[in-house]
């Protein structure tokens, strides 16, 4: 698995160095070569762990979604420990 996402990282990290030496040549296939990205990955985790298509789309969606409910009860619990009243530097202090 590691060889094949090596292989397509590998790929799309040379395409973008040789676009960003044509003026907006990287802003204008970002969102191509990303969504393409993307697709290989999917398909590399498709071939390698025999999965179906929705399981392919479903293990990296799961993980977003496991990120993003831990930051929302983390980022909460952090912000109510920080102090709420900060000592203010200047010329009175």
């Amino acid at each position: 698995m590691a060889y094949i996402l090596a292989a397509n990282s590998t790929s799309l990290s040379i395409v973008p160095g040789l676009l960003s030496l044509i003026p907006f040549g990287s802003l204008s296939l970002a969102l191509p070569l990303g969504i393409y990205g993307l697709a290989l990955d999917l398909s590399a985790v498709r071939a390698v762990n025999r999965f179906s298509g929705g399981r392919a789309v479903a293990t990296p969606a799961l993980l977003v979604v496991l990120v993003v409910t831990v930051a929302l009860v983390v980022l909460p619990l952090t912000l109510r420990a920080l102090p709420t009243d900060f000592p203010r530097s200047g010329a009175g202090g």
